[in-house]
């Protein structure tokens, strides 16, 4: 008898959980939702105003962006040699 009541208890604990569990993914999901509505809202606002007023770019800027946009197309790959003794040299 003790047994039975154990293994009803278990069971209406472990329904209770999946329940919670399943309603706790619902509402993730709902808050995911909202959140990629107010992102699409805010995105479609910005494409539509345009963005705010910012500062230009400052000609020191844009050398340092161009100077690193020439760095990464042209990598410099340099070879390590090691000797006999398997040091690199």
């Amino acid at each position: 008898m003790e047994y039975e009541l154990v293994l009803a208890a278990v069971i209406l604990n472990l329904c209770a959980t999946l329940w919670v569990l399943r309603r706790l993914v619902m509402a993730q999901i709902e808050m995911f939702e909202a959140l990629d509505q107010r992102i699409a809202g805010v995105i479609k606002e910005l494409i539509e105003t345009g963005l705010p007023d910012m500062e230009p770019v400052s000609p020191i800027q844009a050398a340092i962006a161009n100077m690193i946009s020439q760095n990464l197309q042209n990598p410099v790959v340099e070879a390590t040699v090691r000797d006999a003794s398997g040091k690199f040299t």
